[in-house]
């Protein structure tokens, strides 16, 4: 919430709470490409980093929402039947880094301005 300040617009790639939470799950690196982020080296390590914007900025906090709600809909789906239950996927956990509020909401059409290959989060190893 703080777009202002380049701390909260870059983070390392090889950040352990970062690869436990989005990083290192499949399509982790396609998803931040798709939300803006690009790779960056600084003093020699690989960041993702967000060129300030408004519309970036839109873009990220839009696409946090969707993120958000496909994570609740994988919490749901993990206590019934063939659900997530084994992946390994903490749902309760926002990549975000925030606890997630129950929304209710499903991911509906896919990620709006997404690549075709997004819509859904098919490739989200277990999300679509």
């Amino acid at each position: 919430d703080h777009p202002i300040d380049g701390k909260y617009r870059k983070i390392k790639r090889s950040n352990a709470a970062f690869q436990k939470r989005l990083g290192g799950l499949d399509g982790g690196p396609e998803l931040m490409a798709a939300v803006g982020f690009g790779v960056e080296t600084i003093e020699g390590v690989e960041h993702y980093a967000l060129v300030a914007s408004a519309e970036a900025w839109t873009k990220l906090t839009e696409s946090r929402t969707v993120v958000e709600a496909a994570l609740e809909e994988a919490k749901r789906s993990s206590s019934g039947v063939g659900g997530m239950g084994g992946s390994g996927v903490n749902a309760n956990v926002s990549p975000f880094g925030s606890s997630m509020p129950p929304t209710g909401a499903g991911m509906g059409a896919g990620m709006g301005g997404m690549p075709a290959g997004m819509g859904g989060m098919g490739g989200m190893g277990g999300m679509g």
